[in-house]
């Protein structure tokens, strides 16, 4: 073999390793654990449909995306989820490390003692002592003495919320300003949330019998759809902001603390898809984009051809669409260079042909041409409630008007899946989803924006930072 291709061979087996390690949580080297407890092939009870694969969904979502270091337990016994957790009782943890704990099976609450149980895979059909169950209050003590400084448990059965009396959800909107969207502002902010002992629990429900679901679970699906969201604009998850996605789940999940919490702990999902160094994910000044200049002339002028409205502004011409609302909307996407920060996805204009631009909030209400302006929430949302209505208003979580409002859906509005840029820095979700501004801010720093979201064919409104950069459609005075 020659000596130029042996030493090649012999750099990339060498390189290997550091370019995969390359590809790991920057602010999280090996540091979060998730392990995972399905059990769906039961000895004596009735099997279930999708434990396993609800837990291998959020394992692959956890090990993909968020650098989680994943174990999946099949169908164990009693013995065997006792033989685990002593396991993780002596693992070693980092100082900020985190672990988090899924069960995913059958439950069984005892009325008469006011104790609610896991039930394992060999457990009788009916134990009139619950001596072959696991107790929530065991759980409880066993988790609580593994020596891992952060724990959020999942218990996605029946009678799940029986876990913990004390539900406390509290939504964790706080985030920062344009001005703090560094590297730097995003490791004090995972410092300062993993300053403090975090004990954590959702379950799946209250005092109450919970649905396995077609594909997923409801609990999952809404926790899937949570992560799958990357964390939002700064690309990290609290233990409350993926409350605000499964709390829509029917039943309705419960949250609070156990054993040795500590006020102010938390629970981070931190994506590795919007981190510094991630190959095409660096963000550019706008002065550093020459190719994507446009020759825009001054004024706001357009004209009306037909349903075709020409923005004379730079001659793009936009498709319309007279809507049920009695409005006229733009069905395709906003390509106008605004003064304020307006680019490409990826910066390469090729995107912006085919997506239109994207904008950041301030750009978006100086976006559209005279005679149109940036849809209200209120014009999306009675928009959006003609054809079925966004998650909110719908009672169907949005899916009627996702598939008509959709490019190639009955009404022509022609949404588009255009992904965004998140003010870290972090280009994504194309293809994925498609998120629309709107005009009406919430407070200093939030506004509220629609996602079409195309994992579940669902169209959703959302409370966003408007540090971020969306799509804008347009709509006629």
């Amino acid at each position: 073999m020659p000596l130029k291709i042996t030493f090649l061979i012999l750099l990339i087996t060498v390189l290997q390793p550091i370019l995969q390690a390359k590809q790991s949580n920057i602010y999280r080297p090996n540091k979060d654990h998730a392990l995972f407890f399905a059990i769906q092939d039961y000895q004596k009870w009735t099997d279930l449909r999708n434990p396993i694969s609800d837990a291998e969904a959020i394992a692959k979502e956890l090990r993909n995306n968020y650098d989680f270091q994943t174990e999946v337990v099949r169908n164990p016994t009693r013995q065997q989820i006792y033989a685990k957790l002593n396991e993780y009782l002596r693992k070693s943890y980092a100082s900020d490390g985190q672990l988090f704990i899924f069960f995913s099976g059958h439950g069984h609450f005892n009325d008469g003692t006011a104790e609610g149980f896991f039930i394992p895979r060999d457990a009788a059909a009916n134990d009139p002592f619950q001596d072959t169950y696991i107790p929530h209050t065991r759980l409880e003590r066993i988790i609580d003495q593994i020596p891992c400084p952060h724990i959020l448990l999942n218990i996605d059965a029946c009678f799940s919320g029986t876990f913990d009396a004390d539900i406390a959800l509290n939504k964790d909107f706080n985030r920062p300003g344009a001005g703090n969207n560094t590297d730097t502002w995003r490791r004090a902010f995972i410092r300062r949330k993993l300053e403090y002992k975090s004990r954590i629990y959702i379950t799946s429900g209250g005092k109450e019998r919970t649905s396995d679901g077609l594909r997923y679970s409801p609990f999952t699906e809404k926790m899937l759809e949570g992560l799958r969201n990357f964390g939002g604009d700064d690309g990290i998850l609290t233990n409350n902001e993926l409350l605000v996605y499964m709390e829509k789940a029917n039943p309705t999940p419960r949250s609070g603390q156990f054993g040795s919490h500590e006020p102010g702990g938390s629970f981070l999902f931190i994506s590795t898809l919007s981190q510094p160094g991630r190959e095409a994910l660096v963000r550019e000044p706008i002065a550093q984009r020459p190719t994507e200049q446009i020759n825009a002339q001054p004024g706001g002028e357009y004209e009306m051809r037909g349903n075709t409205m020409i923005d004379l502004r730079d001659r793009t011409e936009y498709t319309t669409q007279m809507m049920k609302d009695g409005n006229r909307w733009m069905a395709s996407n906003l390509n106008y260079a605004t003064s304020a920060e307006s680019h490409c996805f990826n910066n390469q204009p090729a995107n912006c042909n085919k997506y239109g631009r994207l904008y950041s909030w301030e750009a978006a209400l100086q976006a559209c041409p005279e005679g149109w302006h940036l849809p209200s929430d209120r014009e999306w949302r009675e928009m959006a409630k003609e054809y079925g209505g966004a998650d909110d208003d719908a009672s169907d979580d949005g899916k009627a008007a996702y598939s008509a409002l959709i490019r190639g859906g009955e009404s022509e509005f022609a949404a588009q899946l255009g992904g965004l840029l998140s003010f870290t820095g972090g280009y994504g979700a194309m293809n994925v989803f498609g998120l629309y501004w709107s005009s009406t801010a919430q407070g200093d720093d939030y506004v509220w924006d629609y996602a079409f979201n195309s994992i579940y064919g669902k169209l959703y409104r959302r409370n966003s930072h408007k540090a971020g950069t969306r799509s804008v459609r347009c709509i006629q005075d």
